[in-house]
């Protein structure tokens, strides 16, 4: 979790938030990558939620962190974010992606 990647990824969510909600919704969040910047993020003091399409060790390690995880679109988790943070391995027609464009919070 101390790679440079994963503070370089945090960094730019704490330059991104400045001024607005510290709340990010993180999709992908079974993947190490994601996993490292939730993570940092939580402890950092952002509220943070996180989805994947399924169940795994990093997103039950998220869970037995007090992380909320989702397993489908969660639109609610979305639409209270000022930021969505997604994996590479997240297609850009997902439905949590498409939502949050659509209501102006910006995606990275």
């Amino acid at each position: 979790m101390s790679s440079f990647n994963t503070y370089w990824g945090y960094e730019k969510i704490k330059r991104i938030l400045i001024g607005t909600s510290p709340r990010v919704h993180f999709c992908g969040a079974g993947g190490v990558g994601i996993y490292s910047l939730v993570r940092l993020s939580h402890e950092r003091g952002f509220l943070v939620s996180a989805s994947d399409r399924a169940r795994g060790e990093y997103t039950e390690m998220l869970e037995k962190a007090g992380i909320r995880v989702s397993y489908s679109a969660d639109r609610a988790a979305v639409c209270t974010a000022a930021l969505v943070v997604y994996s590479l391995a997240v297609d850009e027609r997902d439905e949590e992606l498409l939502y949050a464009r659509t209501l102006g919070i910006p995606t990275v």
